[in-house]
């Protein structure tokens, strides 16, 4: 069984600068692993760790920020065997549904692949597309929202959380799923899987060198602005009588 684990290299968000202007100034802010991401890779590490000869990888796409070797190091150490990149000098403007072609054609260059868990957004736009669209393109079995998963013969139980119930589906592999934030907690590195992850494989690819194109991305980004602060007003309202006062204010707030 193969299982590949994505996952996307982002800004860390606590660096980032909001300017006078309202926009972003991304100049002083480090690049990690997404959050989302981590525990995504931490779920396939469990599900492979539970199938007998199954062999987890990574696949990731972006641009020169991708063969970061220290950063290769860190996910890397998280227990995957080997993995893939795709570099490419445009993945930083890529929409959802380009990422998610070049992970498609990427997947089907690897061959083979019984099982692909994502994140359910990445740690930077957050958009919860990938994953579906992914296993749309694969045309294979694909669910969302995935809080907990089990392999079985041939197949995969998930379970997640939906409004008003918990739904448990079973599906076929191959399959993809995309996992919360609280399907898992990633496990921390020893200094001794850092070493060793150095020597690890990781395959190269630029775009030309995958079975097909992308898609040509749709999105046009205007402009990226921090939203406005405001001062709080600090107006209290005391009793239940004051209940529709408080709605008001709130009304002619937002």
């Amino acid at each position: 069984m193969k299982i590949v684990a994505c996952y996307k290299l982002v800004p860390e968000e606590q660096d980032l600068v909001v300017n006078a202007d309202s926009t972003l100034d991304f100049s002083s802010a480090p690049w990690k692993v997404g959050d989302y991401d981590l525990t995504a890779i931490e779920m396939a590490m469990r599900f492979g760790e539970s199938a007998e000869g199954a062999e987890v990888v990574l696949l990731t796409y972006g641009d020169d920020i991708v063969t970061d070797q220290k950063l290769k190091k860190g996910v890397y150490a998280r227990g995957p065997q080997m993995g893939y990149a795709v570099k490419d000098a445009a993945a930083q403007g890529s929409d959802p549904y380009q990422t998610a072609s070049v992970l498609a054609a990427a997947i089907r260059k690897i061959g083979d692949v019984d099982l692909v868990v994502c994140g359910e957004g990445s740690g930077d736009v957050y958009s919860q597309q990938v994953g579906p669209i992914l296993g749309a393109m694969l045309n294979v079995s694909v669910v969302n929202a995935v809080k907990k998963g089990s392999l079985g013969d041939g197949a995969i139980t998930v379970k997640r959380d939906l409004e008003d119930r918990v739904e448990v589906t079973q599906m076929p592999l191959p399959a993809v799923v995309s996992t919360t934030s609280e399907a898992c907690r990633p496990r921390i590195a020893g200094m001794k899987d850092i070493l060793a992850a150095g020597k690890k494989e990781q395959v190269v690819w630029a775009i030309d060198d995958l079975p097909e194109a992308p898609a040509a991305s749709s999105k046009v980004v205007v402009s990226t602005l921090a939203p406005l602060k405001k001062e709080r007003a600090c107006t209290v309202f005391e009793g239940v009588d004051s209940i529709g006062e408080f709605v008001e204010a709130l009304r002619k707030a937002m």
